[in-house]
């Protein structure tokens, strides 16, 4: 992986400094010494196994912790050219063999980590994020600061679930506030832990067609067509009631503005589905039926249900189980060139679209510096009814330097536990990536013209 490349590089960069500082002050004294090169001992160690974490769980909650530098040392869309070229050398291969494996097993072994959260290029202290702006005027003079509001508006609104929602809470804000000077406006969407399940075998095939261990879980169900004529939401011509009637749900989403939107509305807020591990407007998937599965999820449409090893899907089905998610929250970044494209802002009331600019509203509304914290009772109805809708258009949705999606569930993961789901879920997607990939090689399937996911995968560039 790219990775190997950077560690050499890190390395390098440790060990050039600490014998430049031992050369420097070896005439120091014998305790100075000691205890200068027992501090760079740890330093090194601490950076050194800073980036072994990284290669060996490429988790976005990590990766925030880490170096771009090091990481980004050669760029992703260099490192996609270079593969697709070896990536042809072995279709050659295959094309005289008929053996899959190696092909597949080449991909799977140089999948690409990205950094998801840049580094910060400004100031923000002076800007509320979403959610900050909107815990202030829902406690008004009561408002210190976000961790304390999370503290109150927890304890009134979710007092069973307080100490869950307090955690995912205080990481969501550190998102926030990390990819705020980046350009990145936020939204919530939360859905049960069976969608989950589906989200999770989507996203794993993903991996593979775009070579990236990063992907956007969001859309699971069957993506729109990726009409350029059709980009921006606006451009439906749908009304309100169409959305929320489910005429566009594999491709239009709801979502809250902030982490506690439509607080205290029922039905909708994303943490009242989160804490009831329930779906608004999708029918529950029961997790033992796999036919559901086949019938629900996108990979339908990519191959014949028929070759899924059925008891190795059951065992997966089983191993999510005791995985015991709980409800899952997602929450949405999207950068501030498509923000106007991807989301509508709703008045839930009066159940219209209530702007066209998404980006100049959350800024007016949302991210004024001046922002009055004694918001009277109808300034706070009023704040309280706005929502977005997301448009899962897949040319912003399959860029994750247009969209950055971070998932949060409800539930203490077991790490025993998830490691033996996360093995499962890459060995059941990975068989059926291998028929999918043999089928279009031998081209028993056709790759549609706008790709399978509705625009095309670094792989599919390839073929």
């Amino acid at each position: 992986m790219a990775c190997n490349h950077q560690l050499i590089l890190l390395f390098l960069k440790i060990v050039a400094p600490i014998t430049f500082l031992f050369l420097s002050f070896s005439l120091l004294a014998t305790n100075e010494n000691s205890i200068l090169n027992k501090n760079n001992q740890i330093n090194q160690m601490n950076q050194m196994n800073q980036v072994n974490q990284v290669l060996k769980n490429p988790d976005p909650s990590i990766l925030q912790n880490c170096d771009k530098e090091n990481l980004d040392s050669q760029s992703p869309q260099n490192n996609d050219a270079k593969l697709c070229k070896e990536i042809k050398e072995k279709i050659k291969e295959f094309s005289k063999t008929n053996k899959i494996d190696d092909l597949v097993n080449f991909i799977d072994e140089h999948l690409t980590v990205e950094t998801l959260i840049p580094k910060q290029s400004v100031n923000t202290q002076s800007v509320n994020t979403q959610s900050e702006a909107h815990a202030k005027i829902l406690l008004g003079d009561d408002y210190k600061n976000f961790e304390d509001a999370t503290n109150i508006l927890t304890k009134k609104n979710f007092n069973k679930s307080q100490e869950t929602i307090k955690k995912i809470a205080l990481k969501a804000i550190e998102r926030e506030r990390e990819l705020l000077s980046s350009g990145y406006y936020v939204f919530y969407h939360a859905c049960s832990d069976q969608n989950a399940l589906l989200a999770d075998i989507i996203t794993e095939f993903k991996k593979y067609l775009f070579f990236r261990e990063n992907v956007n879980p969001l859309p699971y169900l069957n993506s729109p067509p990726n009409n350029p004529k059709k980009l921006s939401i606006h451009n439906l011509n749908l009304t309100t009631q169409d959305i929320d009637a489910r005429k566009q749900v594999n491709s239009i989403i709801c979502g809250n503005i902030s982490f506690f939107g439509n607080v205290g509305v029922a039905g909708e807020c994303s943490l009242n589905i989160l804490r009831n591990n329930q779906n608004i407007g999708l029918a529950k998937l029961s997790l033992p039926n796999e036919e559901r599965i086949c019938e629900m999820n996108l990979l339908r449409d990519l191959i014949n249900p028929n070759i899924f090893d059925r008891k190795k899907l059951m065992e997966l089905v089983e191993a999510f189980k005791l995985l015991d998610t709980g409800g899952v929250l997602f929450q949405i970044f999207v950068n501030q060139n498509e923000v106007n494209n991807a989301v509508a802002v709703v008045d839930i009331q009066k159940s219209k679209v209530i702007t066209k600019n998404t980006k100049k509203f959350i800024d007016e509304v949302y991210k004024k510096p001046s922002l009055k914290q004694n918001s009277d009772p109808e300034t706070k109805k009023e704040h309280n009814k706005y929502q977005a809708r997301i448009y899962l258009h897949p040319t912003i949705f399959n860029d994750t330097s247009k969209v950055k999606t971070f998932v949060y569930y409800s539930k203490t993961i077991d790490e025993k536990n998830e490691k033996i789901y996360r093995e499962k879920l890459r060995a059941f997607v990975k068989a059926i990536f291998k028929e999918w990939l043999s089928n279009v090689l031998q081209k028993k399937i056709k790759i549609p013209k706008d790709g399978i996911f509705g625009s095309k995968t670094n792989l599919e560039k390839c073929l």
